[in-house]
C-alpha cells in the first residue's frame, strides 16, 4: 500500500487474522529491501504480537489494535515504494507443519502395528523402532510380514524410499 488508507482497507474484509500474520511474517524479507525499513517491519509486526498476547488473556478489544499494527504497520515502513515485483511465498511453517502431521500419522500407525504385537500401546512400541530397523536392514521381506507393514512404513522405518525397499525384498 502506498499510504494509510489504501493500507486500511486491504485489512478489512472477512479475513483469518492467523494466516494473514503468517503470510506477512514470511513475506516481509521478500518485500522489504532496505535494513531500516525491514527493521522497522518487523518492529510493527512484533508489537501486534503483544496485543495478541493481551486478547490471549481475554481482552478481545485489542484485536483491531493486533491487525491494525501487523497489516497497516508492516505495510507503511517502507520510506519510499520500491518498484519491483516480488512473489509472495506460503508460509514456511504451515509447510513445516503439515510433514510434521504425516511423519506423526505415519509414526502412530505403525506404533499400532508395533504395538498389538508386543502387547504395548502405540507410543511404547516406538521404542522397538531401532531395533526393528537393523531387523528390516537384514531381511525387510521378514519384518515386513513379521509386523504387516506395507512399503511405505517398512521404508519409514528403514529411513529409505519405498522403491528401494521393493528392491531390497526381492
Amino acid at each position: 500500500a502506498k499510504g494509510y488508507q489504501e493500507a486500511k482497507e486491504a485489512a478489512e474484509g472477512d479475513l483469518d487474522y492467523g494466516m494473514t500474520k503468517l503470510w506477512i511474517d514470511e513475506n516481509i524479507p521478500n518485500e522489504y529491501e532496505k535494513k531500516a525499513d525491514l527493521a522497522l517491519a518487523y518492529n510493527w509486526l512484533s508489537r501486534a504480537d503483544i496485543f495478541e498476547g493481551r486478547i490471549r488473556m481475554s481482552h478481545w478489544k485489542y484485536l483491531k489494535y493486533a491487525i491494525a499494527l501487523s497489516t497497516i504497520g508492516v505495510s507503511l515502513s517502507k520510506d519510499a515504494p520500491y518498484s519491483k515485483f516480488t512473489k509472495y511465498s506460503f508460509p514456511g511453517y504451515l509447510k513445516s507443519m503439515s510433514q510434521t502431521i504425516i511423519r506423526r500419522a505415519m509414526r502412530k500407525k505403525i506404533g499400532l502395528k508395533i504395538g498389538a504385537l508386543v502387547h504395548s500401546n502405540s507410543r511404547e512400541a516406538l521404542d522397538y523402532l531401532p531395533l526393528i530397523k537393523e531387523m528390516g536392514m537384514k531381511n525387510p521381506k521378514m519384518v515386513a510380514g513379521l509386523y504387516g507393514l506395507d512399503d511405505d512404513e517398512l521404508a519409514f522405518i528403514l529411513e529409505t524410499s519405498p522403491r528401494n525397499v521393493l528392491r531390497a525384498k526381492k
